[in-house]
């Protein structure tokens, strides 16, 4: 045989976090952890670690400040959802 290369490219689970609803059901969103803090960062500094425009640019994403707690829960949902659904 010949040898080839072959790159695929995957648009999930990139924004925005949509995925079929038997994907989101795998996950009960109230049960999934706090999204406050990021693992690695000590004490409370009132600074979001990820702020990018691409995140920013999603309602009901805020242009700018802390993002609310349930809206960080709700994007974790959408991103398990999307790696569940690309991995299915």
């Amino acid at each position: 045989g010949v040898p080839f290369f072959l790159a695929i490219g995957l648009k999930k689970p990139h924004l925005p976090f949509w995925a079929p609803k038997r994907f989101w059901d795998l996950y009960a969103g109230e049960s999934l952890p706090s999204v406050d803090s990021a693992p690695g960062i000590e004490n409370e500094t009132g600074f979001e670690v990820h702020g990018s425009e691409e995140t920013r640019g999603y309602f009901p994403v805020p242009v700018a400040g802390l993002i609310p707690t349930w809206l960080k829960r709700d994007m974790l949902h959408g991103y398990l959802a999307c790696v569940s659904w690309v991995d299915h």
